[in-house]
């Protein structure tokens, strides 16, 4: 990151301004979209770039609450950089680890450290009425207040600028499994499908040994757990243990305490044994991360077998 920025300013001593210096009044962004390459946001129009950097920490997985964003306070360390090309930039002039030989930088200007980056987070969850796949998005506005920039002759001063709308992450549950249904223990049941595990977590709830249905509502002992990871396949093993075994790490979680689970029982014979075979459908299941929630009407859970 920050030896993508040397190099950059490192073209600025390389290429000479043939034009005249350049008196710039405002900068000219319109709610630009946000891109980000390594840990860089930066947006662009046309020849104008504006360039972020500053600690990921400050964009949160939660939604801020109204009337109190996030607001971080630029050090020496940040970077908060306006530049004026000589022809219009791509996301290649940003992002490369060695700056193309054009556009060149004909103005920059830097922000000087005092100024405040204000970031309000939203999260939303959209769910597909048929698959019950889940989009959870994170969006953050940023916006720029008290910015002093400066090229050394000229300071430009915003008490509000909006920076734009950066999406962190955009997440998908898919609840696709392929993989048939194993347990941990007698009450807790799963689907695994490589990077995604649903888990029934029944504590106070035994499957029935008899044939019939069944209905389970659900509370704090006897809930659904939806997680989704990053960083490898997920293993049976894995879903079962506190601690994930690097680098697989645990991206999101949603737990549902609302909603019920319908389980019917039947006798099935496979090979010559005798199983109790519990069909699963899980109806008005309302998931939930902290405040946030998203809401399944039916979904088919799958099977669970367990000698007779």
């Amino acid at each position: 990151m920050k030896k993508i920025l040397g190099l950059l300013l490192l073209s600025i001593s390389l290429h000479s301004c043939d034009d005249g210096d350049m008196q710039l009044k405002t900068f000219n962004f319109d709610n630009e979209t946000v891109q980000e390459c390594n840990s860089l946001l930066y947006i662009i129009n046309g020849k104008e770039v504006m360039i972020l950097d500053i600690p990921g920490s400050n964009f949160l997985q939660t939604p801020t609450e109204p009337g109190n964003p996030i607001v971080y306070t630029l050090t020496s360390s940040d970077n908060l950089i306006y530049r004026l090309y000589s022809d219009n930039v791509t996301s290649s002039t940003i992002c490369s680890t060695i700056p193309p030989a054009s556009p060149t930088v004909k103005e920059e200007y830097v922000a000087n450290p005092g100024g405040q980056i204000q970031i309000i987070t939203n999260v939303l969850t959209e769910v597909n009425s048929t698959t019950k796949s889940t989009k959870i998005s994170y969006t953050h506005q940023i916006r720029l207040i008290n910015c002093q920039f400066s090229n050394g002759d000229q300071t430009n001063t915003y008490t509000d600028f909006l920076f734009g709308n950066y999406i962190s992450e955009n997440n998908t549950m898919s609840y696709n499994f392929s993989i048939s249904t194993d347990s941990c223990d007698s009450n807790t049941i799963y689907r695994n499908n490589s990077n995604q595990a649903l888990i029934l977590d029944f504590n106070t709830f035994n499957f029935p040994t008899a044939t019939g249905t069944t209905t389970v509502t659900l509370d704090a002992d006897n809930r659904v757990i939806s997680r989704l990871y990053t960083g490898g396949s997920l293993s049976n093993s894995s879903i079962c243990t506190a601690t994930l075994p690097s680098p697989l790490e645990l991206l999101e979680e949603w737990i549902a305490e609302e909603g019920t689970a319908e389980i019917t029982t039947a006798l099935t014979d496979i090979n010559g044994t005798t199983y109790f075979e519990h069909t699963i459908t899980l109806l008005n299941c309302n998931y939930t991360k902290d405040d946030l929630s998203y809401f399944h009407d039916q979904f088919t859970f799958g099977t669970y077998l367990v000698p007779n």
